[in-house]
């Protein structure tokens, strides 16, 4: 398959759509073999694995046998995810044992590619060598953005939110929020959602609760090329995250997305956010109300010129700073890390083999 003009390729195991079903142990040796069968014709510099550590491990696997550096990216943290998710317990087995896995493809790859700092500094709390850990931001396709002028505020005012409907997303919060700033505030407001995910349903239950079906729009999901029309419907995106882990160390695409369309952002304050937002977006205490409705009233509705200058400024640092071809030359020095490091390594270990 061609994605973007590349080639995309899929390993195709003698069990099929079985594979899933698997031990363990029994997929990773099927996935490694098959890897190094396509490495062997293909023959790679580098080997990239994007988490989670079932990719990494079989690179490593590879890696090890064809003497190739590998570079893991940690675009994630899955079992903090399923924590957040109420599917599996921090204390429990499953937790701690994808953990360890997580740490060892960190610890055992030439270079480690992260979203954010905090992830970074996470990661080297957990011994990973910081030298090696490079940060590359979530990036976005500029070129069909809007041009940069000033977004007309609409009336009455639309909150949004584009994405996943996970319950971390904090997005019942956001319901219950808007619909005491519209009923007991008298604020003209409307909340707008765009998206699907498990935690819809429960949504919609709670707007159908509230009685305030007249102030939520749920839009569904929509295809990539009619995105730019929900952002030019949606005055202020609204990013109201928990603070739960994974949302604490995990930077999420659509800041990025939502400020390159002109829109301002109101996050939770989170380390995620603020280390690499900075003073781009605003910021509230994660689930205070009265927190959101002030910086949202006072800081952003009140002087929407200085709003959109911020937000201006913002998108001029997206354009420079954030595209996928910036990215793209990070990821360059990655590889050109993992080479050098990788010739050390295999250099210091010929080298004690010839001592012993």
């Amino acid at each position: 398959e061609d994605h973007f003009h590349f080639p995309y390729d899929r390993l195709v195991s003698e069990h099929g759509d079985r594979y899933r079903d698997l031990p363990l142990q029994d997929y990773l040796e099927h996935y490694s073999s098959e890897l190094f069968n396509y490495a062997l014709v293909h023959r790679p510099s580098v080997i990239h694995a994007h988490s989670d550590y079932k990719n990494g491990l079989a690179a490593l696997s590879v890696g090890e046998a064809l003497d190739l550096p590998v570079v893991y990216e940690l675009r994630g943290l899955f079992e903090d995810t399923q924590v957040a998710l109420g599917e599996i317990d921090a204390s429990s087995d499953r937790y701690l044992f994808t953990r360890k896995l997580e740490e060892e493809c960190c610890l055992r790859s030439d270079a480690v590619v992260v979203l954010g700092d905090a992830l970074r500094e996470d990661l080297i709390k957990r011994g990973v060598d910081g030298k090696k850990i490079f940060v590359v931001p979530n990036g976005v396709d500029v070129s069909p953005r809007r041009d940069l002028k000033a977004k007309e505020k609409h009336s009455p005012v639309v909150l949004g939110y584009v994405g996943t409907l996970n319950s971390y997303e904090g997005i019942d919060f956001l319901i219950r929020t808007v619909h005491f700033m519209k009923r007991e505030k008298h604020f003209p407001l409307h909340l707008r959602i765009v998206g699907d995910g498990p935690d819809r349903e429960n949504l919609e239950a709670l707007v159908t609760q509230l009685r305030f079906s007249d102030g939520v729009t749920f839009q569904g999901v929509v295809p990539q090329s009619e995105l730019s029309n929900e952002y030019e419907r949606i005055d202020v995106f609204c990013l109201p995250r928990t603070s739960c882990r994974v949302c604490q160390l995990v930077t999420p695409l659509k800041p990025f997305e939502a400020l390159s369309y002109g829109a301002p952002v109101l996050a939770s304050d989170l380390p995620a956010l603020r280390r690499l937002f900075k003073e781009r977006i605003w910021y509230s205490k994660p689930g205070d109300r009265e927190d959101f409705i002030s910086v949202l009233e006072t800081q952003i509705l009140k002087d929407w010129k200085a709003a959109q200058e911020r937000v201006q400024k913002a998108q001029e640092w997206i354009s420079q700073s954030c595209t996928w071809e910036k990215a793209a030359e990070r990821y360059l020095t990655v590889y050109d890390f993992a080479e050098q490091r990788h010739s050390q390594s295999s250099h210091a270990s010929a080298a004690r083999r010839q001592a012993s």
